[in-house]
């Protein structure tokens, strides 16, 4: 995956409920999470619109093997991973 300019390796993807989010720190609403690591190992969280992500698992696995993500489908990112927060 491709994310502002630098390849991440998307570990995992999730779809938090409104009460995880805020758990986070984040506003209470859906949102979806791509958990990623740079070539470095250094971890990042993306967070997207959880819609997003719901079509990206309905999608074929050939399709998502090669994803290439926009920028523009990250709202913001994190350093690490939400248990490292």
């Amino acid at each position: 995956m491709v994310v502002e300019g630098e390849t991440l390796q998307t570990s995992e993807a999730r779809v938090l409920t409104a009460e995880e989010s805020a758990e986070l720190g984040l506003p209470a609403q859906e949102h979806g999470l791509l958990l990623m690591q740079d070539a470095t190992g250094r971890r990042w969280t993306g967070v997207c619109d959880p819609d997003f992500l719901r079509m990206v698992a309905e999608s074929p696995k050939e399709v998502r093997k090669d994803l290439t993500v926009s920028p523009d489908v990250i709202q913001q990112s994190r350093e690490g991973w939400p248990e490292d927060w």
